[in-house]
């Protein structure tokens, strides 16, 4: 019986991918979030100062730690994709994924929100398209992934134009906590 040969490494033979880039989360996205997480502060010292009630100072607190929670976390992740592996880096900590390793790859599209699953073994990386050029990230991870985890999804994914739908959305947040703010603050002078 012959041996299987072994899939090559590389989706498309000629083509060559650069090394050591690196991709952060959207600054675009992590503005509107950094001004949500100050307004929230704001309004919950505004609403201490101004006696209002527990349950209303601890609702803003849960909402101010959540975004506070995403936008430090937002602001600290990164990846770093060089010729050979994929580093995950968050809050300190970097997970590593030897691109030759992957075993699946798979996207999930939900609205405008896009996930990419890679696999290697029992280490998963969920990756979304918070990140800054992903569809450039997509395709640089496609000339390094085995030739036989490359889908038409993935190709269709590479080739997307990015979303501005969570910026839109955050932006929208922040007008309605700012009216919220001013309206506090009027209201009591």
């Amino acid at each position: 019986m012959a041996a299987k040969a072994a899939p090559s490494s590389v989706a498309e033979p000629g083509m060559s991918a650069p090394a050591g880039q690196t991709f952060t989360i959207r600054r675009a996205f992590l503005w509107p979030l950094g001004i949500l997480a100050t307004l929230l502060l704001t309004l919950l010292l505004v609403g201490l100062r101004q006696g209002q009630p527990p349950v209303k100072s601890g609702l803003l607190a849960l909402m101010l730690i959540l975004v506070g929670t995403l936008f430090v976390s937002s602001l600290g992740r990164r990846l770093v994709l060089e010729s050979d592996r994929l580093l995950v880096c968050r809050l300190g900590r970097c997970k590593s994924l030897e691109l030759g390793q992957l075993t699946a790859a798979d996207s999930v599209q939900v609205r405008k929100r896009i996930f990419l699953t890679l696999c290697a073994g029992e280490q998963v990386v969920i990756l979304s398209n918070a990140y800054g050029q992903f569809s450039h990230l997509v395709q640089n991870l496609i000339l390094r992934m085995p030739v036989h985890l490359v889908t038409e999804r993935l190709r269709q994914l590479a080739a997307a134009p990015q979303s501005n739908r969570d910026i839109l959305s955050c932006w929208i947040a922040v007008a309605v906590v700012a009216a919220i703010l001013w309206h506090q603050m009027h209201s009591s002078f």
